[in-house]
């Protein structure tokens, strides 16, 4: 059962549009079940991530609360952010570190089949800086 948390992040969302005016977009395909998700990024004035998710309400929070945290996070530590899920789940400690934190509501063993679709917008957003390098 999905928490109800993780439900209402997805349904009130906030990004779940997408801007006219970015630097860039990617869309990227979640290969284990499907979901689609088209992240636009603009770092002209103040970093802005909105997306477009025809998914799961995982990937919808996940990319919602990236959203809202985008400018914490350079390049280097979206990657670090991305280990640190996939060792969260792979891992027996529960305890979330600091870089955790913002997504600590959908961080939860029960849902590690679910990694994949957290870890989707995380993952679009590094393949599109890597890109524009």
């Amino acid at each position: 059962m999905i928490d109800a948390k993780i439900i209402k992040i997805a349904l009130n969302a906030k990004y779940n549009k997408l801007l006219s005016d970015y630097d860039f977009e990617i869309i990227k395909k979640n290969k284990t079940c499907g979901d689609l998700i088209t992240i636009r990024l603009n770092y002209k004035k103040k970093t802005t991530l909105t997306y477009d998710a025809k998914s799961c309400f995982f990937t919808k929070a996940a990319a919602e609360i990236l959203s809202k945290n985008i400018s914490k996070y350079n390049l280097a530590q979206l990657k670090d952010l991305k280990d640190e899920i996939r060792n969260y789940f792979k891992s027996g400690n529960k305890k979330i570190s600091k870089n955790l934190k913002p997504f600590e509501i959908i961080l939860n063993k029960k849902y590690k089949t679910r990694k994949d679709c957290i870890l989707l917008p995380i993952s679009a957003v590094i393949e599109a800086l890597d890109v524009k390098r």
